[in-house]
């Protein structure tokens, strides 16, 4: 009787090849079939919720810090940020915009926000927002993940595993390949079973760059303090990097770690963490930290 685990090293590499291929594609449709895409209502009025959408926690703290700059409440000197003095929280209406004015009473690094304990109350209420709407994975969809990530790690380090113990017990010693192998596709099962977004929240995000890609091209003939809620929504649908220079010449000062591909799809395991957004549904984790 055939059994894989009696192939030599080479035709066995093949095997769990097409073994690990098959099992990722499973993996893939099991959880692509398993989500809605029709997109639901989405309060558009909020461009905090829709920053985390694309980008998680870190990202709407940025995008908020933006505004409030651009808008005249917060102001950079070199890589700091600051209250403006005459300025007042009771003049913001948004509970995280009056929070983030009253963090910068002391000049602070703008990337310091994104390890401060005092902002989760505000970004923990979008995550369960969005993940009301299923734009963002609740509880019961986490643990249908994970069921069918480990469904898929069993299957592949198991078959693993068993040729390695057959391997050694016939003193065979290269194995090496098999092992990176095996994490090679672990790490992808991980990935692959684990974005970020469901497949609800990528097609919503999705609409709303298309929705807003007028205002992307038209980015060039904002002014300073003359268009905040323009630039406000688009940094929160497009990150701080689609603000051009002449309104917003603090980008790489502030941000050194953000760049373009951090304004779409990464995130991300980039779960909420990552600040440089993670928005896109095929990407595993987030994304590497963006923590400043």
């Amino acid at each position: 009787m055939f059994s894989p685990f009696d192939l030599r090293g080479p035709e066995f590499l093949l095997f769990y090849l097409l073994f690990g291929a098959c099992v990722l594609a499973a993996l893939f449709l099991f959880r692509y079939t398993g989500e809605a895409t029709d997109p639901p209502q989405l309060n558009l009025s909020d461009p905090y919720l829709i920053a985390f959408l694309r980008g998680g926690r870190n990202e709407t703290l940025r995008v908020a810090t933006v505004s409030l700059i651009d808008r005249g409440f917060l102001q950079v000197a070199g890589n700091k940020v600051s209250a403006v003095q005459n300025q007042s929280a009771d003049a913001l209406r948004i509970p995280l915009e009056q929070r983030l004015f009253k963090y910068f009473s002391f000049p602070a690094e703008a990337a310091s926000v994104f390890k401060a304990g005092e902002f989760y109350i505000d970004t923990d209420g979008y995550e369960s927002q969005l993940a009301r709407l299923d734009l963002l994975p609740g509880t019961q969809a986490k643990i249908a993940r994970r069921t069918k990530l480990a469904v898929a790690l069993l299957a592949l380090w198991g078959v693993a595993i068993i040729k390695l113990l057959v391997a050694i017990a016939r003193g065979r010693s290269n194995i090496g390949f098999l092992i990176i192998l095996a994490i090679a596709f672990g790490v992808a099962a991980s990935r692959l079973a684990r974005p970020r977004l469901t497949r609800r929240g990528a097609s919503m995000l999705s609409s709303l760059r298309t929705l807003f890609s007028g205002l992307k091209d038209r980015a060039s003939l904002l002014r300073p303090r003359e268009s905040a809620n323009e630039v406000l929504l688009l940094a929160a649908v497009f990150g701080v990097t689609a603000i051009p220079a002449t309104v917003f010449p603090h980008a790489r000062a502030l941000y050194p770690r953000a760049s373009p591909s951090s304004t779409s799809s990464c995130g991300s395991s980039c779960g909420s963490s990552c600040g440089s957004g993670c928005g896109g549904g095929g990407c595993g984790g987030g994304c590497g930290g963006c923590g400043s």
